[in-house]
């Protein structure tokens, strides 16, 4: 077979969409991350590395790798046209209701921390890693995957839900890096309930860049929050932050309506979506 058909063969693969692409682009990125991770990680044990440098190799090197990779995944693919540009199916106004809760507990959770514990160096390394934990995985969740999800006109609860499935089952991996199984479980739950979330301000939005915001925000202030923990009046309400975003992705749900007809990219001007509610 000639190359300009393995080409043509391989996007129109990823054009048809569908779960098994989803779950395919999904299972590769964390297959590939994961590895990048444990070589990294293997690499730093062996060095006497400051606290920033270790994160540095260990984790921010990784994920600029995969993010890289995504981009090139994208463009090879055909559907980095689609990552960016205006979504096809709007949201409705109570789905910003979701999207202030969860910025609500982001900066609650940025409020109760402890900042001067924790040292500049370190600071700017997690800004970085959060930054780049947001980005790769809102390009390949709430861009990439829903975006396949579309193309084979999957009604929008399903896409809310498979995407955030994968989303959460992507933090399974933490047991590779030798996390506690329960916490994973909690974590993967916890997943589930942001992705929804973090779905809902893409189509309320109408752009994949909100999410990465969001996600990246939320990740920042719960671990921040976790390792330096600030004496704030705050504390209190922001510690119930996770439990009230599990709830409020799921309840708003079953709420989630509507259908983007046909592949995800046609133009954003084009008459191709219901939406009902």
């Amino acid at each position: 077979m000639m190359l300009a058909d393995l080409r043509s063969s391989w996007k129109a693969f990823w054009a048809r969409g569908g779960l098994l692409p989803s779950v395919l682009a999904g299972g590769v990125y964390f297959a590939f991350l994961a590895a990048c991770v444990v070589i990294a990680r293997s690499l730093t044990s062996t060095w006497s590395l400051t606290a920033a440098n270790a994160m540095l190799v260990g984790s921010v090197l990784p994920l600029v790798v995969g993010a890289a990779v995504l981009v090139i995944f994208a463009r090879s693919a055909g559907l980095a046209g689609a990552l960016f540009r205006g979504q096809p199916l709007r949201g409705r106004r109570w789905m910003w209701g979701v999207v202030v809760v969860v910025a609500g507990f982001n900066v609650l959770h940025l409020l109760s921390v402890d900042y001067a514990a924790i040292g500049t160096d370190v600071l700017s390394v997690w800004v970085l890693t959060c930054v780049l934990v947001g980005f790769t995985e809102e390009v390949l969740c709430r861009g990439l995957i829903v975006d396949l999800l579309r193309r084979a006109s999957y009604p929008e609860g399903a896409v809310a839900a498979l995407s955030a499935g994968i989303f959460a089952l992507l933090h399974a991996g933490n047991l590779v890096v030798g996390q506690a199984p329960l916490a994973t479980g909690l974590q993967i739950v916890l997943a589930f309930g942001t992705g929804i979330c973090f779905y809902l301000a893409l189509r309320v939005t109408g752009n994949v860049i909100w999410p990465i915001l969001l996600h990246t925000t939320f990740d920042l202030g719960v671990f921040l929050q976790a390792s330096w923990p600030a004496s704030s009046p705050v504390s209190a309400v922001a510690d119930a932050g996770n439990i009230s975003i599990i709830v409020v992705g799921i309840v708003a749900f079953f709420f989630i309506r509507g259908q983007a007809a046909g592949p995800a990219s046609l133009p954003a001007a084009s008459p191709r979506a219901v939406d009902s509610v």
